[in-house]
């Protein structure tokens, strides 16, 4: 609606309207005060002097036929509607609307919590999520994602990256009250290094040293210089005063881990709820006063959990939760109302690693490379995520960062792959349409040495974690794969069983998992030879000595030219090896009821970074003055006076 228009017009309707109001007005009081004696004069005085009093004025109606006084109050009526419109009108026009403080938001997570410690949390997004909300680093990500200073006031990069130094803000509180201080930095990195404290972590922070500038100044020495270190510096800090006397060995069993979270987030802990079956199922968050930004306006936060995507969508479905992440366009089917959805740009990848060492089908090259022909990409990204997801092709997402796309290309080709297959010695000789390799064996029966023929399999298990677009990825690759002759096994897990049981010891033949290089791009963790064992993440235990050199020279080096170059020769070493089958990167979709307002979609580092901007997020709204006041009485007047009324 035009309001300047809508205002326009109800200014000319209200000028003739007073006007004869007016006239019909003073001939009836003229009238009725004539009849009634209250006045002598044929008309009234210019000044008013003879203004008739209250009692009156009561009076007046007893000289108005029943006509007459319809006509009368609906007129007054009439008026007094225009007058609100009008002032409406104007009220709309010289003001905004704001957030208001106020009101909770409900999340579906996937999964339970266990440990709501930053130190901990990594492998389980649940623990990720509810961590970025009550805890806070001395770096964060902003909604570009740009890492600039959260906790720091400042920071200086000294001798060529190796040294940094970090001014605290001040007065910055934790959720019990106390004052965040250096030592809360300086203890969270060292228990983080140490080994007893078994964090996920602790890799990215071998070779750092932390030491105590000043109450409120903290200095990082590095070894050697390491361009995505300001990453490392969005971890959150732990209070000392809370954690320093228990010991590493109840460290993960420690009440603070899920009860007791205290950090110096936007969100603090309120309380959580057990079912019946001893898991958790509600957990409430509610908005730190102390929080040393803008404070939130949402009140509370409460995430309802779940053990699949369906049961999560039934609830959203009821208006029981307003939000769910973490899904893909095959889940939006299920929805019976179209909630906002929200996509998020995360430098992540799928990928099946896999492990030479595991399996004596996927030690042989020739195997590997047959896998990566003989999977057809587009189908997958087409069935599973519509298209939007982006077809990838290499360990450091080209197509994401800008870098040059590898010289080694391995496009869908069925026939091709059959053929290397064939030549590798797996036929079908049985015609189940499955291959398999017969080889000769010799063996000892006394003095006599016999030979005897011994049928390999094309077989291999592929684990995956149980989330419903994953699981169609897999049940795509086994009909793929079928078609070369191999017979895929699928092992479906909880994401946590597959870090417990079968990452963490490397007992796979293939994984289905996807990782996250950051907004600085550091695939060290999960290629380099040193992180082939737990708690490294080189999950298809690839090693090459011109690889290794690459990754620590790019690494350390502070020019993006260089460090561009350097992957760039890395991704041809990994293509050559078919160490992995590259398959997509998906968008992350976040889906949200339209009455939470605020929320706009970015780049992210990793799904738990969607609430980077949390404390901008409302739901409830009010207006206030475009300008600090509304103007003086005398501008109101003239505004009125401009309507046809007369002050």
């Amino acid at each position: 609606m035009d309001t300047s228009k809508f205002l326009k017009n109800l200014k000319r309707f209200l000028s003739l309207f007073v006007e004869k109001l007016g006239l019909f007005v003073f001939l009836k009081i003229n009238r009725a005060f004539k009849k009634l004696k209250i006045i002598t004069k044929d008309s009234f005085p210019e000044r008013w002097e003879a203004w008739p009093k209250f009692w009156q004025w009561k009076r007046f109606p007893e000289v108005l036929n029943l006509k007459e006084k319809v006509y009368f109050c609906s007129l007054f009526t009439l008026f007094f509607i225009s007058l609100g419109l009008i002032l409406q009108g104007y009220w709309i026009e010289h003001s905004k609307v704001v957030p208001q403080e106020g009101g909770e938001y409900c999340e579906a997570l996937i999964g339970q919590p266990r440990f709501v410690n930053p130190l901990l949390a990594p492998f389980n997004d649940v623990d990720r999520d509810i961590s970025q909300l009550i805890f806070s680093g001395l770096m964060k990500y902003n909604e570009k994602g740009k890492i600039v200073p959260d906790l720091a006031e400042n920071y200086e990069i000294k001798e060529d990256g190796k040294i940094y130094e970090f001014s605290l803000k001040r007065g910055v509180r934790w959720h019990d009250g106390a004052e965040l201080r250096a030592e809360d930095v300086i203890f969270t990195i060292k228990i983080l290094q140490d080994p007893e404290y078994t964090s996920p972590l602790r890799i990215n922070w071998q070779g750092v040293k932390v030491e105590k500038i000043d109450a409120f100044k903290v200095r990082f020495i590095l070894e050697n210089s390491y361009a995505p270190f300001l990453e490392n510096l969005t971890l959150g800090i732990l209070p000392k005063h809370l954690w320093e006397n228990i010991h590493p060995k109840n460290f993960p069993l420690a009440d603070l881990n899920i009860k007791g979270s205290v950090g110096t987030g936007p969100y603090k802990f309120k309380s959580f709820k057990k079912n019946e079956l001893g898991f958790i199922n509600l957990y409430t968050l509610e908005a730190n006063p102390y929080f040393y930004n803008e404070k939130p306006y949402i009140k509370e936060i409460k995430f309802f959990f779940f053990f699949d995507a369906e049961e999560a969508i039934l609830t959203f479905n009821k208006n029981l939760v307003r939000g769910l992440s973490s899904l893909s366009p095959i889940t939006l089917e299920k929805f019976e109302k179209k909630p906002n959805s929200y996509l998020f740009l995360l430098p992540r990848y799928f990928s099946i690693f896999l492990n030479k060492t595991h399996s004596d089908i996927l030690s042989e090259k020739n195997v590997r490379q047959a896998l990566i022909l003989g999977t057809d990409k587009k189908e997958i990204i087409g069935k599973v995520w519509s298209g939007q997801a982006k077809i990838i092709s290499s360990p450091i997402l080209p197509e994401i960062f800008g870098f040059n796309l590898p010289s080694k290309k391995y496009d869908f080709n069925k026939e091709l792959a059959k053929e290397i297959l064939e030549k590798s010695g797996f036929k079908d000789t049985d015609g189940d349409g499955l291959r398999e390799k017969i080889i000769e064996k010799t063996k000892k029966i006394g003095q006599k040495t016999i030979k005897e023929e011994e049928k390999i399999p094309l077989e291999i298990t592929l684990t995956m974690p149980n989330t419903p677009e994953v699981e169609l990825v897999g049940t795509m690759l086994k009909e793929q794969w079928k078609e070369l002759g191999l017979k895929l096994n699928l092992e479906i897990l909880e994401s946590y069983e597959i870090q417990q049981d079968k990452i963490k010891p490397r007992e796979y033949d293939a994984v289905l998992f996807g990782e996250i290089l950051g907004m600085i791009p550091d695939p060290f963790p999960f290629w380099h030879s040193s992180q082939k064992k737990d708690p490294g993440l080189n999950l298809s235990l690839f090693g090459n000595r011109n690889a290794d050199k690459l990754l620590e020279e790019a690494r350390q080096s502070l020019d993006n030219t260089v460090m561009t170059q350097k992957y760039e020769e890395f991704q041809e070493l990994v293509l050559e090896d078919c160490s992995a089958i590259f398959l997509y990167s998906p968008p992350f979709i976040y889906l949200i009821d339209e009455s939470i307002k605020g929320i706009e979609g970015k780049i992210i580092a990793d799904p738990s970074k969607r609430f980077i901007d949390v404390e901008k997020w409302y739901i409830k709204t009010k207006r206030v003055w475009k300008q600090k006041s509304p103007g003086t009485l005398a501008r109101t007047w003239n505004d009125l006076s401009g309507l046809g009324i007369s002050p």
